[in-house]
């Protein structure tokens, strides 16, 4: 790879950035959209949901880079400490 090359991917990822972080961030997006359409069709409104509450993993800590996935248990740990302080 040239440095020209090089120089064209790092501006490429600073417009559109890719992997697991960015990705793990689109989905926590979507989920809190969602979460909070269905609340507030709930009669039983809360505060709204943020970003954060949906973030799990290497997200959720502000790494630019995940060395490991979260497993299937800190992910339901997570989602326990949501539901529990949620009601």
């Amino acid at each position: 790879m040239t440095v020209s090359e090089l120089n064209n991917w790092i501006e490429y990822y600073s417009e559109e950035p890719w992997g697991s972080v960015v990705s793990g961030k689109r989905h926590a997006l979507t989920a809190s959209i969602i979460a909070n359409v269905a609340q507030s069709l709930s009669s039983k409104r809360q505060r709204p949901f943020k970003l954060k509450d949906f973030e799990i993993g290497c997200a959720s800590r502000n790494q630019t880079s995940c060395s490991k996935n979260s497993s299937w248990q800190e992910v339901k740990s997570t989602l326990d400490a949501l539901c529990k302080k949620r009601g």
